[in-house]
């Protein structure tokens, strides 16, 4: 059996390491978006507002998770429920 010495000389760069952990950490500690209005999901989805509102936004099951103060006010989805029903939408039913 032999035996094999290696000598190893890391060079880390403390700088990046830090950089890298502070990022890591600043995306685990970012809150998480709860809701999207339709600006989000027009980003999100790479659509149009009149896209969405034709395609998506008058799908049932977008409509029983959408939240608004009144008739007329901000509508409002859920991300993680909304980003489910949306793939499937596209998915499954395009």
């Amino acid at each position: 059996m032999a035996i094999v010495n290696v000598d190893l000389d890391l060079n880390i760069d403390e700088a990046a390491v830090e950089k890298l952990l502070k990022g890591m950490l600043e995306d685990y500690a970012r809150p998480k978006i709860l809701f999207w209005d339709i600006d989000d999901l027009a980003e999100v989805t790479r659509m149009s507002k009149s896209s969405l509102e034709k395609h998506i936004l008058k799908n049932p099951r977008m409509k029983v998770i959408q939240r608004s103060i009144n008739e007329r006010g901000k509508r409002i989805w859920p991300a993680a429920e909304a980003a489910i029903v949306v793939k499937e939408i596209i998915m499954k039913e395009w």
